[in-house]
């Protein structure tokens, strides 16, 4: 095993044991298989609430991006779902997009198919965290600062108004749960 190995290795150690502390339980393990260095997802069922899942990226900030000067990103995704299917989708993208997407707000990560099947959403928009406070938003670890971002699932109708109105108008637009999975979409 490489220096660079056992680093990644401690660091993911210390990542889950920081988010075991912030969310005040154990979280449960997924990864995107066949990738290198591995992409994980830790994930927290029925935080904030029963019926819902917190999950967390652990990878993105793994490999490289030249637009990263004073910190690297991962995710943090909340849904009021029990279908790992979100979990996954998000997962398998933020993999292919490492080192070529920088993660910073105002990213669609586009699916090219549903996220679920409980849903036609299809891209995944990436803006301030709802889900953390202000102090949770940042995590320091030995060799990295990480900012989150959180992911919420849209429908491609939505990505092109995002474009056109701008985050804010769209996320301010009648008290819409981004979380709920079931929403109708925002015209």
């Amino acid at each position: 095993m490489s220096s660079h190995d056992r680093l990644q290795g401690l660091q993911w150690h210390a990542y889950r044991a920081a988010l075991d502390q912030l969310v005040g339980g154990h979280g449960r393990y997924l990864t995107i298989s066949g990738e290198d260095p591995p992409l994980w997802l830790v994930a927290y069922d029925d935080v904030p609430e029963t019926g819902s899942v917190t999950a967390f990226t652990f990878g993105i900030s793994s490999v490289r991006h030249p637009a990263w000067q004073s910190g690297v990103p991962e995710i943090v995704i909340n849904v009021n779902s029990t279908d790992d299917d979100w979990l996954l989708s998000l997962g398998s993208i933020a993999c292919s997009l490492r080192g070529k997407c920088p993660f910073s707000y105002g990213n669609v990560l586009r699916f090219g198919k549903q996220l679920s099947h409980q849903s036609e959403m299809s891209s995944y928009f990436l803006f301030w965290p709802t889900i953390l406070e202000k102090d949770q938003q940042q995590l320091e670890l030995s060799d990295r600062t990480i900012h989150f971002k959180q992911a919420y699932p849209i429908f491609e109708s939505e990505a092109a108004a995002l474009l056109k109105v701008g985050a804010e108008k769209l996320f301010m637009t009648g008290g819409i749960d981004f979380s709920d999975v079931s929403r109708e979409r925002v015209t």
